[in-house]
């Protein structure tokens, strides 16, 4: 909010502050130094204290936290290889992606898992929710997912290059902004998904 964040990254880094920025406290929150390579918030349900925090990282680390980051709790994570990011659906559900093209999908807030079918083994670096809802993935060798079924299912979305995305954001209507190798990428976004897909 306006004035608490948290800040994760590499070897278990994770930094705190409750004055809008100005300052910020190292914690450790786990034992060990996997790197923590993403946050979100998951809003609860009205009448719950604070939203749901989670961390995801590497060689699965799955992390919650249900009083505003005050204390974190290791969920079992239903994939051992690294998780780069993870976004909120619009449904509320959370979709974590990672190496090897691995998607993963949660209706209880982490709790447990479904995977998400994916074509492609190609590494999954950071993902979007676009303000209509639909949800892209960008990663490894041009890859973009895009999907507009609350990320149930996802379909390919045609790059024109084989080099590695970062992220892909909202950029206008229809649009998305792809950041990584190389610099930026517009590209439009599908206006319908085909029969039955993404």
């Amino acid at each position: 909010d306006r004035s608490r964040g948290i800040a994760v990254g590499a070897y278990g880094a994770y930094y705190a502050t409750g004055d809008g920025g100005r300052t910020w406290t190292a914690r450790k929150i786990v034992p060990g130094d996997r790197h923590f390579n993403a946050i979100l918030r998951i809003d609860r349900a009205r009448g719950e204290a604070e939203p749901r925090l989670m961390i995801v990282g590497e060689e699965g680390t799955i992390l919650v936290s249900d009083d505003g980051g005050r204390e974190w709790r290791k969920v079992a994570s239903p994939y051992k290889g690294s998780l780069f990011g993870a976004v909120v659906a619009r449904d509320g559900a959370v979709v974590a992606f990672g190496l090897r093209g691995r998607i993963y999908r949660s209706m209880d807030g982490g709790e447990s898992w479904t995977q998400i079918d994916n074509a492609s083994n190609a590494t999954l670096m950071g993902g979007s929710r676009f303000p209509e809802g639909s949800i892209a993935l960008a990663g490894a060798a041009g890859t973009v997912l895009v999907s507009r079924a609350d990320a149930r299912s996802f379909v390919p979305l045609a790059t024109g290059s084989t080099r590695v995305f970062s992220k892909a954001i909202p950029d206008g209507r229809d649009a998305a902004l792809l950041l990584g190798e190389g610099g930026g990428r517009e590209v439009r976004m599908p206006t319908a998904p085909p029969e039955g897909a993404g």
